[in-house]
């Protein structure tokens, strides 16, 4: 199994397929199985490079506090270790959060954008609030008496009523995750930083995708980044929320895609 060490951080990351690079980040709570149902086609004609963020999946937690910026830097410590210069750069929800700082920090190593389920706006004080008291509950009760709202937050409502079997099989992947590790995410949620007045000058191809009933991080984030993006295309999923790539995979699949066809000339 691959791991590549950033600092004290080994970060996990699976490698499929061959052609032009693809590398994908997850959501939060969830790791490289979020993007299984889009792995098969995507690897037909790419090298697809799915990491895990620290913390999640198999990768290491490490002791220090960290930032969005960090884990962009793990994502870029990954490609560095197979050699692979520029990728296009895919990410739902946190993983956007990494490829959109990635897009004006690092330009160069950044070939074009798939945003899904993702914002670029600060985190409002009142749902850090919310999260934070959440947590604190949370170290008292254990995190099982929240799982329906984090249920809500993930699923759309569509999902949740016609595929019980999906939310069913997440759920304990969702408690997998420990308050460790969701203490150091939410510091890094309150201290993402505002890119709104800087999306215009990223000049890459993107796709901006949303779940239309995206509870975590509404339709309106996902339509602010693709008007300020001067080569952006925004779509909107039906009967999808926060984990568009699972609730609809074969649509979502079709959007990436046919994306993806601008850079196979």
């Amino acid at each position: 199994m691959p791991f590549v060490q950033n600092g004290n951080i080994s970060i996990y990351y699976e490698v499929t397929g061959s052609g032009p690079a693809l590398i994908l980040g997850h959501s939060f709570l969830c790791s490289t199985k979020m993007w299984a149902p889009q792995i098969r086609s995507l690897s037909t004609g790419h090298t697809v490079i799915n990491v895990d963020f620290r913390g999640h999946g198999k990768s290491e937690l490490g002791d220090e506090r960290f930032t969005i910026y960090d884990l962009k830097n793990d994502m870029l410590s990954v490609l560095d270790d197979i050699g692979v210069r520029e990728a296009i750069w895919g990410g739902l929800s946190m993983g956007g959060f990494a490829s959109l700082r990635a897009a004006l920090e690092n330009p160069g190593r950044v070939r074009g954008l798939m945003i899904l389920d993702s914002a670029a706006r600060v985190e409002s004080r009142m749902r850090i609030l919310k999260l934070k008291s959440m947590l604190s509950a949370a170290r008292v009760v254990g995190m099982k008496p929240f799982m329906p709202q984090v249920v809500r937050e993930m699923f759309s409502r569509h999902t949740i009523r016609q595929n019980p079997e999906l939310v069913a099989e997440w759920k304990p992947r969702f408690m997998e995750v420990t308050l460790d590790i969701i203490a150091k995410y939410l510091h890094m949620l309150e201290s993402r930083d505002d890119l709104i007045p800087r999306l215009s000058q990223i000049h890459k191809p993107t796709l901006v995708l949303a779940g239309e009933d995206d509870q975590a991080l509404p339709v309106i984030c996902s339509k602010e980044i693709a008007d300020d993006i001067p080569d952006a295309k925004l779509v909107i999923v039906k009967d999808a929320g926060h984990l568009s790539t699972l609730e609809q995979p074969e649509i979502v699949t079709e959007h990436l895609m046919n994306f993806l066809d601008r850079f196979s000339v």
